[in-house]
């Protein structure tokens, strides 16, 4: 309710009034459809936490957070290598497909001229 109350109200109707400390969130004056477009295009492409009333630290968690879950992801899909005794690494796996797709192969056609 503190976020909805802080965008809308009566207060937001006014020329000038801003929505962050920056300056860069304001209500733009009453104007036709291009001076609203040409408001819009000044705007960060990336919102920072102040348009959401955050504190700039919200930022870093949330980048700190993001790097966690990309590495834990990673770490989640990268093969492993058998533990037990025996058992093939992935690389062996590999070179075997590799060797018996090999001895598939038909032998090489040798054509002769004329």
């Amino acid at each position: 309710m503190a976020t909805l109350g802080k965008y809308y109200q009566s207060d937001a109707l006014e020329d000038g009034y801003m929505y962050s400390d920056s300056g860069i969130y304001y209500a733009p004056s009453f104007g036709n459809i291009q001076s609203y477009r040409d408001y819009i295009n000044t705007l960060p492409l990336q919102d920072g936490p102040e348009v959401f009333g955050l504190h700039e630290n919200a930022n870093i968690n949330y980048q700190r957070q993001e790097s966690d879950y990309v590495i834990e992801t990673v770490l989640s899909i990268q093969s492993r290598i058998a533990g037990t005794a025996g058992g093939l690494t992935p690389d062996q796996i590999v070179e075997a497909k590799c060797k018996q797709l090999e001895s598939d192969l038909p032998e090489i056609l040798l054509l002769a001229n004329g």
